[in-house]
């Protein structure tokens, strides 16, 4: 027998008004600009005897808008927007089982196809070439997650995690741990 419970929900919608104010060698400016993030995704979670399957599709994006102005040596500076932001499909399985009676141990696995997708309308000078691309990371890869989690019946949870992402995507890779605790009051 398995048991399904699914959840759909909108993380975070948040917006900034900015204000920055710049140094660049002799030239100095501030400027207007706003921010969006928005975070979301479905998250589904079937139990079966001894294992547990999470199916996920979530979803970030960034947004930024900087107003033109003019900077201290009286050169007028264009505005400028850019975005950033990732799509990720894929499934975690957790098989829990007792290591003693209070003990819970739960290793996981996980495999994600992710798109990341960027733009940034920046113009470089023409003496001056713009040291990262436009399209800094663009396109589709893979992610894997593993890791084991530990309950203690009525008392602290550990979690121990990594990921690799960026495999097959030509332009990067990325390595990242996690390591969390919590205790109950």
């Amino acid at each position: 027998k398995i048991s399904a419970h699914t959840s759909a929900q909108v993380r975070r919608v948040a917006r900034s008004g900015i204000a920055y104010r710049g140094v660049a060698g002799t030239a100095a400016g501030s400027f207007p600009g706003e921010r969006w993030l928005v975070t979301g995704g479905l998250t589904g979670l079937y139990k079966g005897k001894g294992f547990e399957i999470e199916p996920s599709a979530r979803v970030y994006g960034l947004w930024e808008h900087e107003g033109s102005y003019l900077d201290s040596l009286g050169i007028l500076q264009g505005e400028r927007d850019f975005a950033s932001g990732r799509a990720s499909a894929g499934s975690k399985l957790t098989v829990p089982f007792a290591a003693s009676g209070r003990i819970t141990v739960a290793p996981y696995a996980g495999l994600y196809a992710d798109y990341y997708f960027s733009r940034d309308d920046a113009t470089a000078l023409p003496s001056a070439p713009l040291l990262l691309p436009t399209e800094f990371i663009h396109g589709w890869s893979a992610r894997i997650t593993t890791g084991v989690g530990v309950t203690v019946s009525g008392g602290p949870t550990f979690a121990l995690g990594g990921e690799v992402g960026g495999l097959a995507s030509g332009q990067f890779t990325n390595w990242s741990v996690r390591g969390r605790a919590a205790m109950p009051f």
